[in-house]
């Protein structure tokens, strides 16, 4: 069945790849990471491809059939990687909103949907808080981002958990701690460290964490 080969191209290997590395880590990060936008786009295109081509062409034989059963058994489980992918951001960005927002390079790391969707929340918070208890307050103590020595109300992601992550290139000493000890890391090491001094690594991808 023709129709159906492109579901094993490379390409699409290596988007699936790509998002399941990215829903592991943010799954297993205290951060939100950039969002895999080129990855999603192209998978969700490719699945409702190859899902028109399985329904324009199952009734052509008992074959055709068989495989449009089998093909669409793997494209739900493909959708249910991409939309776990997706509402495990959600829920990230749901804890930490405020923060996101606060800074351009966090919010640089937000899809526009999810942009869209932080603004509002933060609108639907901040009516619900007025409505409350800030309305009864002095405009002193109104504020739900205020920063300043000693008070900081923008809660941040704790980067300070410890992660299990695996290492996919030579890297070499990793300082753990400002002025402490460090660890030297090569490829297919496996360590628990804490997340704060992997924080870059994960990010360009010469780490992931499991």
């Amino acid at each position: 069945m023709d129709e159906f080969d492109d579901l094993d191209t490379a390409a699409l290997q290596r988007d699936i790849a790509k998002i399941k590395r990215a829903w592991l880590n943010e799954k297993n990060s205290p951060e939100l990471l950039t969002y895999e936008a080129a990855a999603v786009e192209s998978l969700l295109e490719a699945l409702a491809e190859q899902e028109k081509a399985a329904r324009e062409h199952a009734h052509e034989s008992e074959t055709n059939m068989f495989l449009s059963n089998v093909y669409d058994m793997e494209l739900s489980r493909l959708k249910y990687l991409v939309s776990a992918y997706i509402r495990t951001r959600l829920w990230k960005l749901e804890k930490h909103f405020m923060f996101y927002l606060s800074r351009e390079d966090t919010r640089g790391r937000l899809s526009q949907r999810e942009l869209d969707f932080a603004y509002g929340y933060k609108e639907l918070f901040e009516k619900h808080m007025n409505a409350a208890c800030l309305s009864e307050l002095p405009d002193s103590l109104k504020s739900l981002s205020e920063k300043k020595p000693g008070l900081n109300m923008v809660p941040e992601p704790d980067t300070g958990v410890h992660v299990f992550c695996q290492v996919h290139d030579s890297i070499g000493p990793v300082q753990l701690r400002t002025g402490g000890e460090s660890v030297r890391m090569d490829t297919d090491d496996i360590f628990i460290l804490q997340y704060a001094p992997i924080m870059v690594l994960v990010r360009s991808g010469r780490v992931s964490l499991i």
